[in-house]
């Protein structure tokens, strides 16, 4: 039997609760769900990525281009916004989790492969970080599974990012997750 691998996409509050500092509209919605979802879902490791940004160097970022600062480490805003027990935390400073530097997501899924392992994936923001997680996993061969009531994007949400994907990443709702064990 595989593993299951949960990965959770910057569920912090500067992007999941209406006051942030890069809210993601309708994502406040997801807490409680995500919240029953994780009490109640078994998984064998479950990552969590955190965007994470400096004040001092935030202005030399890519997303400096697009975003105000948001997610500076340290603040309340770089928290997260739901309740994870037993988790690795990921911390990134571009939308890409593969992206170098830091590499930090190949040390987390260390002993979990592409062969031995199928993974969930939900989050914010549908059209950045967790299009750019999705794909990562997809290029290296994992078989992915969206959780999509459990994902909102900026401008575009997640069954629109990979509609062209039918074929190669699975979409399930939390429920209909709960209901195949």
């Amino acid at each position: 039997m595989k593993s299951r691998l949960l990965h959770i996409v910057d569920m912090q509050n500067d992007f999941v609760l209406p006051d942030g500092k890069l809210y993601v509209p309708g994502a406040e919605s997801l807490i409680k769900p995500a919240n029953e979802f994780l009490r109640n879902a078994k998984f064998d490791k479950i990552i969590a990525t955190f965007d994470t940004h400096y004040d001092s160097t935030y202005h030399k970022t890519q997303e400096a281009k697009e975003f105000p600062p948001h997610c500076l480490y340290g603040t309340n805003g770089w928290n997260l916004a739901i309740d994870v027990k037993n988790y690795e935390k990921v911390l990134k400073t571009e939308f890409d989790v593969w992206a170098y530097p830091p590499k930090t997501i190949q040390k987390a899924l260390n002993g979990f492969t592409p062969e031995n392992t199928d993974v969930y994936i939900m989050g914010v923001a549908s059209d950045f970080c967790v299009k750019y997680a999705v794909l990562g996993y997809m290029h290296r061969g994992y078989p992915v599974t969206i959780i999509q009531d459990l994902c909102r994007g900026i401008n575009t949400q997640i069954e629109t990012v990979f509609k062209n994907y039918k074929n190669v990443i699975n979409m399930t709702t939390a429920t209909q997750f709960q209901n195949k064990r």
